[in-house]
Order: C-alpha cells, then structure tokens, then sequence
C-alpha cells in the first residue's frame, strides 16, 4: 500500500495547546499516522510532557469524540537507546463521512513539529 508523507506543523519551539482545523477524509484514505518530531535534547530530558489526541464529528463542528491518543514524558538521560518520536495511528474509514481534527498539548516550552503519513 502506498504512503505520502505530509509535514503540518513545522519543528518550532511550542508550548499550549494546538488544535487543527478539522478534515474530512477521502474514502480512498486506509490509514494516518501521526508523528510528533522531537529534538533529541528534548527527548534526553527529564520531565518534558506532551499530549496529541484526536477526535471525529459527524458535521466538523460539534459533539468531538475520541479517536485515539497518547500521553508523553521526555525519556531522560538513559533514553539514548531508546528514543522513537511518538506516534500514533488510526483507521479513518471506521468512521465514514465524518471530520477529524488533532489537539496537540505541550504543558512547557518544547521544540516540537508533526507529520502525518497517509496509507491509500
């Protein structure tokens, strides 16, 4: 299955929360994935937190629902080995016809972008 890569939010440093506009998801769209981009000073650190959670609507402007989401913290000095960018994933054709949007919340100032990559 074919994916596209698409950067939606530039690496800047953030803080506060971030809604997106909301979408609509063609039909011929199997699967998103949500990537935050992280500096890996941040990800060293200790005690840095993000959260991105995404919820769907029926007509894009009422009644969110969750879709799915995640919490972080910073993996800290031994992370070193270990240190993917958080991410998650979603099959937007469980919900037809309807809207999405994704809520990114970074508590403190944190060095942060997304990408978002799209299986057809």
């Amino acid at each position: 299955m074919p994916t596209q890569d698409f950067v939606v939010l530039s690496p800047a440093v953030r803080q506060g929360q971030i809604t997106s506009p909301s979408v609509q998801s063609p039909a011929n769209i199997l699967g998103i994935r949500f990537t935050l981009n992280l500096l890996l000073a941040d990800k060293l650190a200790t005690g840095l937190t993000a959260s991105l959670h995404v919820e769907h609507s029926v007509d894009g402007s009422t009644n969110w629902l969750p879709v799915c989401g995640f919490g972080w913290t910073s993996y800290g000095p031994a992370g070193f080995r270990t240190n993917p960018d958080p991410f998650l994933t979603f099959k937007p054709t469980a919900f037809p016809s309807e809207f999405f949007r994704a809520i990114l919340d970074v508590p403190q100032s944190l060095s942060v972008g997304a990408t978002i990559t799209v299986t057809t």
